[in-house]
């Protein structure tokens, strides 16, 4: 529930309002459960049906991802990220060496994620354990085979840290559904498809000025997509210590595939049908304007201008990035006066 609830905090970050964040996460967890209880609990009906997901692919990854693409589309991109109005260097990551870290901390975390969901050692719960461990670590080999050229084809030979990284995590995604009923060499396969999908669709994302600063939705979403379907694809139902049909590479047809496609359309739509409600209801709440729920979504345009981290927390920016900030200090106020009338006056519902 947790996992599923910060995904969408990097998504929103830089221009939504602290308390309608904080709002949203306890909303998450409760529409989570509902989910969570379709896929794990023994009279879930999609646990009923035969659908599987060990670790959370769909309940957790993908869910989380739909709720963060639904909250972009409500809150809009940030000022001057597709207009033009700001340089583009506004818009880079500020620090590649926390981008690899936080990666390492995430690889290191999701073998204890992908373990610890066979709930014990005991029996032959340690026989699951062990494979989840082991095709979890050999996804992310097939994930940094894949992210590695991807990077330096599309950046001209350059590798970007951004792009490795997502590309791992997307592999580390789609390994966490079909970890327990695999073999590592599919493992492999499965994350080098994941790492492609995550960096992809991220690219493919900002074709439609879709503004995801840290590049979630496609690691969570297109990778957790692909996770769940890989599970029809590949599951070794003779594999001890759990239980699951076997997929369509194993001779076991189309049924488990379908159940599969059924869990993802399953989850897409209830967060479909919660999501948007919360967004405009919370939005008009806090604008005090039925029309235009976006106002009331967002900080003030002055305050994203200058930054949340300087204007929520007294945070100066590092000295590399001290001629932006003071650029954006000084930055006009009629240019935030007409950031903020064109705000307000965009009446307009996405979804």
């Amino acid at each position: 529930a947790a996992t599923a609830t910060t995904i969408v905090s990097g998504c929103l970050a830089m221009r939504c309002r602290f308390l309608v964040y904080c709002i949203y996460s306890f909303f998450s967890v409760v529409v989570y459960a509902f989910v969570a209880h379709w896929i794990w609990a023994k009279d879930g009906w999609l646990a009923e049906l035969g659908a599987h997901d060990f670790a959370g692919s769909g309940p957790v990854h993908l869910f989380g991802a739909i709720n963060r693409l639904i909250g972009i589309l409500w809150i809009g991109p940030r000022i001057g990220r597709f207009d033009g109005s700001r340089p583009a260097e506004d818009f880079l990551p500020s620090s590649n060496a926390s981008i690899l870290f936080g990666l390492f901390m995430l690889w290191w975390g999701w073998i204890g994620f992908n373990c610890g969901s066979s709930f014990g050692i005991t029996n032959r719960k340690w026989l699951v354990a062990t494979r989840a461990a082991v095709t979890t670590i050999s996804a992310t080999a097939g994930g940094g085979l894949a992210a590695l050229p991807y990077t330096r084809i599309r950046s001209r030979g350059k590798v970007l840290p951004e792009d490795v990284a997502n590309g791992i995590l997307g592999s580390l995604v789609a390994v966490t559904a079909p970890c327990a009923c695999i073999h590592p060499y599919e493992a492999v396969i499965i994350g080098f498809i994941g790492s492609l999908c995550a960096n992809l669709a991220n690219h493919l994302l900002l074709r439609f000025n879709v503004d995801d600063p840290v590049g979630a939705i496609g690691v969570h979403g297109a990778a957790g997509i692909w996770g769940v379907l890989a599970v029809g694809l590949f599951a070794d139902s003779e594999l001890p210590g759990v239980e699951v049909r076997a997929g369509v590479f194993r001779g076991g047809g189309f049924e488990l595939l379908g159940k599969q496609m059924l869990l993802v359309l399953s989850i897409i739509g209830w967060s479909v049908l919660t999501m948007n409600p919360f967004f405009y209801l919370i939005g008009i709440i806090c604008s005090g304007d039925w029309r235009n729920a976006r106002v009331g979504l967002r900080v003030d345009p002055g305050d994203e201008v200058t930054g949340l981290d300087y204007v929520v927390h007294g945070c100066v920016p590092k000295k590399s990035n001290l001629p932006t900030f003071q650029r954006e200090q000084s930055y006009p106020s009629e240019s935030i006066r007409n950031i903020r009338d064109l705000q307000q006056g965009d009446s307009s519902l996405t979804l």
